[in-house]
């Protein structure tokens, strides 16, 4: 069962367009979000949410209606936004017992327990916070009512290392239990290749690349040579393609085939870094 399907969405703005825009996410699972500033994620999101009316299409989640169910979907969805949203002048006992009440399930020793494992000041007010210590605070308040959908939108940003792995730890502990899902959107490329099952690549308002990411792992590839050896290589797995001063290099989604056909050429594994990249630039197949 997908906690989510969102089929064919589209809004339009006068300076951008989003759409369609096709996602699902499976039970047990975290789909990745990736993109540059600007490039629809943030809007994706706020559509399943339910903060935007769309032109066009539908989004279901735990199988209802996202509009229709609005107040029952949101008592199962747990939201991190790349902002701290709270109020700065509470502490995080304050914030506790104003969360508390709009949720029936609502679990005040887990929130303690997550407070403590977090090292979370409960007496100190908010705007004294770090900026890690914010999202934590955050983090804890959107799990608290143990929420069958997590979705956190550039939650991580400007977090140094340590601070972004506690979080990440938490999130695989989350999803222990399969019927949950999470959708988190990064810049940080390098947390979603540890954590994320599924990548869905966001670019100028549409999907340009949704999939599984053992297959991106397994498959993608970089591969530098010539311009007459990447004209050998079968063109149906050449991505895209860009050209320097030294040479030319490909994006291409079989770096075993690659390989057979160009043993001479130097091939890597594909990062989402260079699939954004290779995605972005002018130079198609």
């Amino acid at each position: 069962m997908n906690l989510l399907e969102v089929k064919s969405i589209t809004k339009k703005y006068k300076a951008f367009s989003l759409g369609p825009i096709d996602l699902a996410l499976p039970q047990g699972t975290i789909l990745g979000l990736i993109g540059r500033n600007g490039s629809g994620k943030t809007t994706t999101i706020k559509a399943i949410l339910n903060m935007i009316n769309l032109d066009g299409g539908s989004i279901s989640v735990f199988g209802m209606d996202h509009r229709k169910h609005e107040q029952e979907i949101k008592q199962r969805i747990g939201f991190v936004p790349d902002e701290c949203s709270l109020p700065p002048t509470l502490n995080a006992g304050q914030v506790e017992k104003f969360l508390s009440p709009l949720f029936p399930q609502w679990d005040s020793a887990w929130f303690e327990e997550l407070a403590e494992r977090f090292a979370i000041p409960m007496n100190q007010k908010i705007k004294e916070f770090s900026k890690g210590m914010k999202m934590k605070l955050m983090l804890a308040c959107a799990l608290a009512h143990r929420p069958d959908l997590l979705i956190l939108d550039e939650a991580t940003s400007g977090l140094d290392p340590v601070v972004r792995n506690e979080i990440l730890d938490l999130l695989r502990e989350y999803l222990m239990e399969s019927e949950r899902g999470i959708i988190l959107s990064s810049h940080i490329t390098s947390d979603l290749e540890k954590t994320a099952d599924y990548i869905a690549f966001i670019d100028g308002g549409k999907i340009r690349l949704s999939m599984c990411m053992d297959d991106i792992q397994n498959d993608y590839g970089i591969v530098k040579c010539s311009r007459s050896d990447l004209e050998k290589l079968d063109s149906s797995i050449v991505i895209a393609r860009s050209t320097g001063t030294f040479g030319t290099s490909a994006l291409v989604s079989n770096r075993r085939a690659a390989r057979q056909l160009l043993p001479n050429a130097v091939t890597e594994r594909a990062t989402l870094d260079d699939i954004m990249l290779y995605l972005t630039k002018e130079e198609s197949k």
